[in-house]
């Protein structure tokens, strides 16, 4: 029995949320059978496959499968198999049963409604064409399931076996229902066959709509559909643009606002009436064709649910194929014929649907900016332009989720029948240049419509409580008369319902944030359980039951009459404004929740926008429309009859919302490169080499354009050219990258709260129980990309290799200028991060014990450590430069080991151990990696004195030294020293000194990098300095000073040593001691609390280095001195042996006393001046000596040099030098290494001739 007229606005409702969670629940078991993972166990279970078979043949019987020898198995499996598949075979009778009723239904009111116009019959009319869509897209998505026959088949076997018997509605579903899935359309041509006329004229009834739909952006450009700007005067009056432009001025007409919402049902509509009512076709007037021909044109492929497309091309051709049956009831024009007609619109749509909608899609472009800059700058138009507003997003919406179906890369999904593929072009349906603007325009206007939702509300609730109410009133009451008597209460009526609803403004707002909350839309209005909750949904809920009951009483022949008719025209409008105030109109076409079937095509399209796009915004565009595509998934697809896909739906739009999230922290990353890389193009250009080497290449080039007789080349453009209009493609990438880079951060600082904009507060995208913090990943990109760019900055290759840090310190440079950008856009403290990285965590300095923080090594530490090993590995040829402040090579280095290749040009000592270096490196380390470096420098040199104290301490080797010491002015020294040469101990305490005098020299010249780099971070320190002297009286600022900074007591042969000063004394100690290159005074090891504390287990007892002047002074002796060579134009000894002198004096002040010891220095220096003394001695006897075999090899005038050095050095009077080796001595020594003579037998194989002299 068919329910009563005014209950069939009720039915539609409940059937059209039944249907939808129907689909949900279709559209998750196809998942499940589609997907290996998911698939069912019984329809993968190898032994079962027989069985499977056997059922689908017989399908829909059910076979004896006594006789199969896998039957134990099956059956001892039933009842789980029953569980398993219980919810497949429940949704096959819930579809069964849902059909049935929702075909009576669509069946009775086609047959029942007499008015399908559009405007006097919209409500009703609309109802039944979703309730016809619906039918045909569930039967559709029910038909692509696989495997349903075997699915249906197995539970009935399985529940039979289980001893249940065969299940309830077995019949029904097997013999019936999934029989008509084979093929859907012609099923419901067969059920609708009766209906064809009312299907035919709700069909023409859609012209308007399929051409707005279907006219490309030509259409909307004609009728001006989205231009805000058209009428500046009416800039702030409502939009109310009629569809007619005959109706100008009339408010009882069909909005084109309003319509352009239902354009695309309306299409959608018609290609599903050509399909399942191909009868519609042969419409007497021909308007029916004409909209079939227009929208089915228009696509190659339409949306059924989510992602599951039906292509409209291949089942026009299967429908041609046996359309019109033999013995069709209906008239059918002989001229009329399918598979010719619909080859031409497979031809037409094959070849311009994808042009069309890309001039579309460039029109919508265009206007939402328009739009979108107006509600900016004008937030109050928000209200009054709303359906304009609306309309803009929801065609935008429409047309990207058109470009997604047919996307090329969804592969035959999009593409047309075979025979078409020769038409086709794949570039005019690809929009991957569009699709990422028109996303980001889309969910920014979205965005700003759901912010204004409050002022929206308030607005229209005043429009409908006053000129809705007024207008309705009159025309209701002029229409009782003609009105059905239980209906005319309800349209006189009318007033005051609408006139009552002036305090719904707060009732409007929280339907709407119900609607945000709870999602689903249906008709068109809120989900049945939201109705009853909200007064304006109950509203048009009651006007759609009195609708029904007009449009089908009489068959409606009460609409017919102008006042009803102009009631039923002025309640549209006023049922438009009610789902505008509570927000069912925004919910249902500005939801970015639709995009989720496409997630993965526009992940692509994000991923191609990073890497190769030319359009800078686009990656923050789509980051955008992804994030809100997560945010919204559940509430736009989540249906209550489907946990398990609502739950899954959850998950997944979390885990989107966290991959967008990272690649929005990657696209950061990237742009921070991209920065960096020009910044440090823009840097090198203004180097003063890159100045050279364009002078270099410029002469070059001349000489060989005049060498060829060729005319004088152009000049290399100079630096900064880029600033000059005309070059600005050369800094186009830079321009790019901060474009790029601006609008990213901007994305991570937009407010997903929909509610008013709080400045200053972290945005926070909830999805579903997660909130995220785009705002956070971008400060993670900013560090991540410090922490992996800087070591490399430093390091490179593999194994990793300390480059040089003037270098490092030009990309440091371009690193903290791209970060800097960014942190002008967010807050991010990225000099912190960078301390920390370069020094240490947070904390680290009060770290206690000697194990390091675990899992942690600083920059600083790397860097010391690569200094270390480059000392510890240096070549012998290269040798410390003491003028240069450098190592540089001296001669060409020795023979190689096999298969070890030599270093082209500059070696890596030569590169890292200079002055300009570590002053580079300490401008970007700081005072942490200077005392890092220090400190790793004073371990080293401890592990060589450790070597010292070991030689020294030999049992065999120290009475040897004793003896040493006692012969030295008598030449007894030679036999113990000859015995030492013999044992080796000789050459292994100078090459271990070697090695520690590298480490030291290194430590002072960083020490005196550090104190310039001091210098330039802190220039006015000495002004300060000079202040405070001034003040305080020089007396006091000396007994404030760290002691540090101060003179040492007066010490014996210390010529350095300053008087105390007075007020008036310019070159006071604090003074001198700021300006000094190092501040520990004359002797960097007096003072050094650092080598000093790092030494003292070494020295415990100071005894075990009291042999250590004459020691050294029998290393004169030494088999290694042979080799060695004075270099007077480096000041130095090659090997390096005259860094020997640091090592004596090091070893001589830790092993002297404690610091705080006045007379430690006093001790060391007589130390260094017995070495002088012993040495000095040695060396004259060898020299007087130096014929003879055990001498003629030795540089003896080299290390005369060498005693001057280390005696200067060590400040000891030259009066003192004088009387152990006098001057002449040394002049005598130098000249002849002028002349090329440091051996004795240089002067025999070339003596002295006065030719020499000439």
């Amino acid at each position: 029995m068919a329910p009563s007229p005014s209950r069939f606005a009720d039915r539609v409702v409940v059937l059209l949320e039944g249907c939808e969670g129907l689909m949900a629940r279709t559209h998750r078991l196809s998942t499940i059978l589609r997907l290996e993972e998911k698939r069912y166990h019984a329809l993968k279970e190898p032994d079962w496959k027989g069985i499977r078979t056997k059922l689908v043949k017989a399908f829909p019987e059910l076979p004896d499968l006594s006789r199969d020898s896998k039957l134990e198995s099956f059956q001892a499996r039933a009842a789980e198999t029953v569980g398993e598949l219980r919810q497949a075979y429940e949704l096959f009778g819930d579809l069964a049963a849902h059909a049935a009723l929702h075909l009576d239904t669509l069946k009775s009111l086609l047959q029942g409604v007499g008015a399908w116009d559009l405007d006097g019959g919209r409500e009703t009319a609309r109802g039944v064409l979703r309730l016809f869509s619906a039918y045909v897209r569930l039967l559709y998505l029910a038909s692509t399931l696989e495997d349903r026959k075997v699915v249906c088949a197995l539970y009935a076997a399985a529940h039979d076996r289980a001893g249940k018997g065969k299940p309830q509605g077995y019949d029904d579903v097997a013999k019936k229902f999934l029989p008509r899935l084979d093929d859907c359309f012609k099923h419901c041509c067969e059920a609708l066959k009766e209906q064809v006329g009312a299907v035919a004229t709700l069909a023409a009834n859609q012209l308007e709509l399929a051409q707005l739909a279907c006219g490309g952006g030509q259409e909307l450009l004609r009728r001006n559909a989205l231009t805000m700007l058209e009428e500046a005067a009416a800039l702030g009056q409502p939009s109310e643009t009629p569809l007619k432009p005959r109706d100008k001025g009339r408010h009882d007409c069909r909005m084109l606002h309003g319509e352009l919402l239902e354009c695309r049902d309306a299409c959608d509509f018609a290609i599903f009436a050509t399909l399942a009512c191909p009868g519609v076709l042969a419409e007497a007037s021909g308007v029916a064709l004409a909209v079939a021909k227009l929208c089915c044109e228009d696509s190659l492929v339409v949306g059924v649910y989510r992602g599951c497309t039906l292509n409209v091309h291949a089942e026009l051709e299967y429908l041609s194929k046996w359309f019109p049956p033999r013995g069709y009831p209906g008239r059918w024009p002989r001229d009329l014929k399918l598979a010719k007609l619909f080859k031409e619109w497979s031809k037409t749509a094959t070849q311009q649907c994808g042009l069309k909608h890309r001039e579309r899609r460039a029109y919508l472009l265009g206007e939402l900016e328009v739009c979108r800059g107006l509600l900016d700058a004008v937030p109050g138009l928000a209200a009054p332009k709303a359906p304009l507003a609306l309309a803009a997003a929801a065609l935008a919406r429409d047309e990207l989720l058109w470009a997604l179906r047919h996307a090329p890369d969804r592969g035959a999904a999009a593409l047309p029948p075979k025979y078409r593929l020769k038409h086709y072009a794949a570039e005019n349906f690809a929009a991957a240049d569009q699709l990422a603007p028109l996303a980001g325009a889309f969910a920014q206007l979205a965005a700003q419509l759901r912010r204004e939702r409050k002022v929206v509300a308030d607005y229209h609730v005043r429009y409908l409580a006053t000129a809705d109410a007024e207008a309705c009133g009159a025309a209701g009451a002029k229409a009782r008369s003609a009105a059905p008597e239980a209906l005319a209460s309800t349209l006189e009526g009318l007033k005051q319902r609408l006139a009552a609803l002036k305090d719904a403004s707060d009732d409007a707002t929280a339907a709407s944030r119900r609607a945000e909350r709870d999602g689903r839309c249906v008709s068109g209005d809120l989900a049945a359980a939201g109705v009853a909750s909200s007064r304006l949904a109950t509203l048009r809920m009651d006007w759609r039951r009195a609708h029904a009951a007009l449009a089908i009483d009489g068959k409606g022949k009460a609409l017919e009459d102008g006042g009803v008719g102009e009631v039923c025209r002025f309640m549209n409008k006023a049922l438009d404004h009610t789902a505008l105030a509570d927000g069912s109109l925004l919910l249902q076409h500005a939801d970015a929740g639709a995009l989720w079937p496409f997630r993965h095509l526009l992940l692509q399209n994000l991923d191609h926008a990073v890497q190769k796009g030319a359009v800078a915004e686009a990656p923050a565009q789509l980051v955008h429309a992804l994030l809100e595509t997560a945010r919204y998934a559940r509430r736009s697809l989540g249906h209550p009859a489907c946990e398990h896909d609502a739950i899954e739906l959850e998950t997944d739009a979390r885990s989107l919302a966290e991959a967008t999230a990272t690649k929005l922290a990657s696209a950061v990353q990237g742009c921070l490169r991209a920065i960096t890389g020009s910044l440090e193009q823009l840097a090198a250009q203004i180097a003063p080499v890159e100045a050279a080497y364009r002078l270099e290449r410029r002469e070059a080039a001349i000489k060989e354009a005049a060498k060829k007789g060729l005319e004088k080349p152009r000049e290399q453009p100079p630096a900064g050219y880029e600033s000059m209009p005309r070059n600005e493609r050369a800094i186009a990438p830079l321009i790019r990258a901060e474009t790029r880079l601006a609008s990213l951060l901007e994305l991570a600082r937009w407010d997903f709260s929909d509610g008013p904009r709080r400045p200053g507060t972290d945005a926070v995208l909830v999805v579903g129980d997660a909130k995220l913090r785009p705002l956070e990943y971008a400060r993670a990109a900013v560090t991540t990309f410090l922490d992996r760019e800087i070591p490399s900055a430093f390091f490179v290759d593999d194994p990793p290799r300390l480059q040089r840090p003037t270098s490092a310190e030009r990309t440091y440079g371009s690193l903290m200028g791209a970060a800097a950008r960014a942190a002008g856009y967010f807050d991010v403290d990225y000099t912190g991060h960078v301390l920390s990285l370069l020094g240490g965590p947070p904390g680290w300095r009060d770290h206690k014990g000697d194990e390091p923080l675990p899992g942690f090594s600083s920059l600083s530490e790397r860097c010391a450590a690569a200094y270390v090993a480059t000392v510890r590995s240096l070549p012998p040829h290269v040798v410390y430069a003491p003028q240069h402040k450098c190592w540089r090579a001296a001669g060409a280095p020795g023979p190689t080991k096999k298969g070890e290749k030599l270093e082209a040009g500059p070696t890596r000592a030569e590169k890292l151990l200079s002055a300009p270096e570590l002053d580079a490196l300490f401008r970007v380390l700081g005072a942490d990696g200077a005392r890092c470096l220090d400190a790793h420098l004073c371990r080293a040199a401890v592990d060589e004195m450790a070597r010292c104290k070991k030689i020294l301490g030999s049992k065999t080797a120290r009475p040897l030294f004793d003896q040493v010491r006692k012969g030295q002015l008598s030449g007894a020294w030679v036999p113990p020293a000859q015995e030492l040469k013999q044992a080796g101990v000789l050459d292994e305490l100078l090459h271990a000194c070697l090695r520690l005098g590298n480490l030291l020299a290194l430590k002072n010249l960083a020490r005196e990098a550090h104190a310039r780099a001091s210098r330039d971070a802190a220039p006015h320190l000495m002004d300060s300095a000079i202040l405070c002297l001034d003040a305080v009286g020089a007396g006091a600022a000396c007994e404030l000073a760290p002691p540090w900074l101060l003179p040492p007591p007066k010490k014996p042969h210390d010529p350095t040593y300053h008087p105390p000063v007075d007020d008036d004394a310019a070159d006071g100690p604090l003074f001198k001691a700021i300006m000094a290159p190092t501040p520990f005074g004359p002797d960097p090891y007096e003072r050094d609390g650092n080598l000093f504390r790092e030494a003292a287990a070494v020295v415990e007892d100071g005894d075990a280095f009291r042999p250590l002047p004459w020691a050294l002074a029998a290393a004169f002796f030494a088999d290694g001195w042979k080799a060695a060579r004075w270099l007077p134009d480096l000041a130095a000894l090659a090997p390096g042996y005259h860094v020997v002198a640091h090592a004596l004096r090091a070893l001589a002040h830790v092993s002297s006393g404690p610091l705080d010891d006045p007379k430690s220095p006093a001790r060391a220096q007589q130390t260094v001046a017995d070495f002088v003394a012993a040495g000095a001695a040695i060396v004259t006897h060898m020299r007087i000596n130096e014929r003879e075999a055990l001498f003629v090899d030795l540089p003896l005038r080299a290390q005369c040099a060498f005693l001057e050095l280390a005696a200067v050095d060590a400040n000891l009077p030259r009066s003192y030098l004088e009387a152990h080796l006098p001057y002449p001595v040394i002049h005598s020594a130098l000249m002849d290494i002028a002349m090329g003579h440091q051996t004795a037998t240089d002067d025999i194989k070339h003596p002295f001739t006065p030719a020499v002299f000439d």
